[in-house]
């Protein structure tokens, strides 16, 4: 179930904590020409200030282009006059103007850039801000990733004392155990230390009281507590009338009458929705309305009146681009004409529900591979789900196979020989149809095994579920390209695509061939380990191997670019210490490790230099005796203060056999 902007928390979160050093604004206090009379009569620095504060009151506004003009040339002046505060600040408000338009590569990809300007200037509120915003970011996609920047932000946020900051991460950690991890306790803990900090009282504590009665409204609606989330969402309405919010809080306040069985009340709220969304011209939220309420009567004995509104729908999405509103109508099309026995339509609907959403797939993982994140993992893991789906999509056929040589075979009861034939033609297809059938499983366990070790796949299937293992001795290995992000501007996504995949594959087969596990891809950076899921002696030596062998390969890649693949410098970084091993998520699985192991095996990495391989004094100590190394010191590492470190001296010598 996708969390809903306002309910998820992160957007409202996002657009009160982007106004630090400016203080809150609204349309009802603030107007555009005073706003404009203030970028007039400025220059320099607070001009670009002033330009940022008026473009996000176009934000608040939904007048999104008209954002995004200010903030260019917010940015502009800022770089001319080296004004780096006020350019993260604008960088920030255009990762909150995409992420308003649901465009997350956009989104994601300039608050990285603030993050990284805000690092430069070492603004630690600036950097706790973009922290959080990126994790409700990776929370409002269902992404475990979240945790990585929402940790962080809240260690922060408790080091400055910033009572907001810690509210709001507490709210979007408890959503992102609630409604995604399945850990309802951890959940309900964040909701309790959060719901401490609001009953001490701060300044605009009464504001984060709303935040934090939507997070528990979304997190008893998606749990279907529907009594408690309607209760919640009919208390919220009066704050979000008159407001751009105000269709979606009306959206959930129906789903959740639905949940109770209180059809004519969840409908009323669908209508009302759709009228708030059309008022707006928020397209997003009047498609989803618009196809609940024909979802609704579909259900009932009226699908003509159903179908009207789900027409409307794919209407309304089709004409403003959105792909997955399109996917959701013609999914909702296909299930309803399919009731109504109408099979072509209901064929003709599914196909184009398959083809959007294969297409999304193809957009997303294009965008995450120009953005280095999880690129080549996820389309694998969409892929094993699209070949179950294909299964459903071959049953169904069949039964319409079926229907219609019964309808034949009544039309024609006294045709022996026609009905002879029509037996044989069933029957061919019934076999033809089990063996696909068959080979689609195959490949689906094929499929599988590409993302989890064989031992973790099978417990999957047996049990449904994965038990976390602890592992007291693993070597992590990371590898990273130097000059991957520069390079990568000058390329197409196809050249992107192909170099990273000319490089992870040979790295695949190296770490296959040392009995080593690949974790995942991030980017350009790739992550194996050695000593699970079945434990060995010689893991440290052998991670150092397929190092060695790693380095080879990319070198002999720099050296010759016949094919078209750029040459880069590898760094890489070893560590050997206890993780944690197990398989998050519930459909897009995904086999990982924690612990702080992996993190000091990353420190290793961008510690380490172009064409070396960096280990750590516990792998030093497993290793010393089979190969040649080269003491660095102790080097200054973030979170860790100092670490010795090693250089691996002689890479072409190989102990093993």
């Amino acid at each position: 179930m996708k969390v809903s902007l306002y309910c998820s928390l992160w957007l409202w979160m996002m657009l009160f904590l982007v106004l630090s050093g400016h203080g809150m604004l609204c349309a009802q206090e603030v107007r555009e020409m005073e706003l404009i009379g203030n970028v007039s009569d400025t220059s320099d620095s607070l001009k670009v200030n002033n330009l940022n504060t008026l473009a996000f009151f176009y934000i608040n506004e939904g007048r999104f282009q008209k954002a995004d003009s200010v903030l260019q040339e917010a940015i502009t002046l800022a770089k001319e006059i080296g004004y780096l505060r006020g350019e993260a600040e604008a960088l920030k408000y255009l990762g909150v103007n995409y992420d308003y338009q649901s465009n997350r590569y956009e989104a994601t990809r300039y608050s990285m850039e603030s993050l990284e300007l805000y690092k430069r200037i070492n603004d630690v509120p600036g950097i706790a801000n973009l922290e959080s915003n990126l994790g409700a970011m990776y929370l409002n996609e269902g992404d475990p990733v979240a945790i990585d920047y929402l940790i962080p932000a809240l260690q922060k946020g408790e080091a400055l004392k910033d009572t907001t900051r810690i509210v709001s991460v507490l709210i979007n950690l408890a959503a992102l155990y609630g409604n995604y991890m399945q850990e309802p306790e951890k959940a309900m803990k964040y909701y309790a230390d959060c719901k401490t900090y609001l009953d001490a009282g701060f300044e605009g504590s009464e504001n984060w009281e709303i935040y934090y009665r939507a997070g528990l409204a979304e997190y008893n609606l998606i749990n279907a507590n529907y009594k408690e989330s309607l209760q919640q969402y009919l208390a919220l309405l009066p704050y979000d009338e008159g407001s751009i919010y105000y269709a979606e809080t009306l959206l959930k306040a129906g789903e959740s009458y639905e949940g109770l069985g209180q059809t004519d009340q969840a409908r009323d709220y669908y209508k009302r929705s759709v009228a708030s969304a059309k008022k707006w011209s928020s397209d997003r939220n009047w498609v989803e309305g618009l196809n609940k309420l024909g979802s609704s009567y579909i259900k009932s004995d009226q699908p003509v009146l159903g179908l009207g509104y789900l027409q409307e729908a794919l209407m309304i999405s089709n004409a403003s681009g959105m792909l997955q509103a399109q996917r959701d109508v013609n999914k909702a099309l296909y299930m309803a004409y399919e009731k109504q026995g109408d099979y072509d339509q209901a064929l003709k609907h599914h196909k184009r529900y398959l083809e959007l959403k294969d297409s999304i797939f193809d957009i997303a993982a294009n965008d995450k591979v120009r953005f280095a994140q999880l690129n080549f993992d996820l389309e694998k893991k969409e892929s094993q789900i699209a070949l179950l789906e294909r299964e459903t999509e071959i049953t169904e056929l069949q039964q319409k196979r079926q229907k219609s040589v019964t309808i034949a075979t009544v039309a024609v009861s006294g045709l022996l020989m026609i009905l002879v034939l029509g037996l044989f033609n069933r029957y061919k297809f019934i076999k033809k149809a089990n063996r696909i059938i068959q080979e689609e499983k195959g490949r689906s366990d094929s499929l599988l095994l590409n993302i989890l070790p064989e031992e973790t796949a099978q417990e999957l299937k047996e049990n449904g579920k994965v038990k976390a293992k602890r592992f007291e001795s693993v070597t992590v290995m990371f590898t990273d390209f130097k000059g991957f992000t520069k390079t990568s501007e000058n390329m197409t996504p196809e050249e992107l695509v192909k170099s990273v995949d000319h490089f992870f594959s040979k790295f695949d087969e190296i770490i296959e061939q040392y009995g080593l596990e690949k974790i995942k891809t991030i980017g350009d950076a790739y992550m194996c380990a050695g000593g699970l899921p079945f434990p060995v002696s010689d893991h440290p030596q052998k991670v150092i191997l397929a190092a060695i062998d790693i380095l080879k390969f990319v070198d002999a890649v720099r050296q010759d670019s016949t094919d078209g693949i750029p040459g880069f410098e590898v760094r890489i970084g070893i560590h050997t210490g206890p993780v944690v091993a197990g398989v998050v998520g519930t459909k897009k699985f995904a086999y990982d490790i924690w612990g702080d192991t992996v993190n000091v095996a990353s420190r290793m990495e961008s510690s380490s230099e172009a064409g070396k391989i960096n280990i750590s004094e516990v792998t030093y100590a497993l290793v010393k005796e089979d190969f040649s190394c080269v003491y660095r010191g102790e080097v200054e590492v973030k979170n860790k203060g100092t670490l010795k470190m090693y250089f691996i001296d002689d890479i072409a010598s190989k102990p093993l056999t």
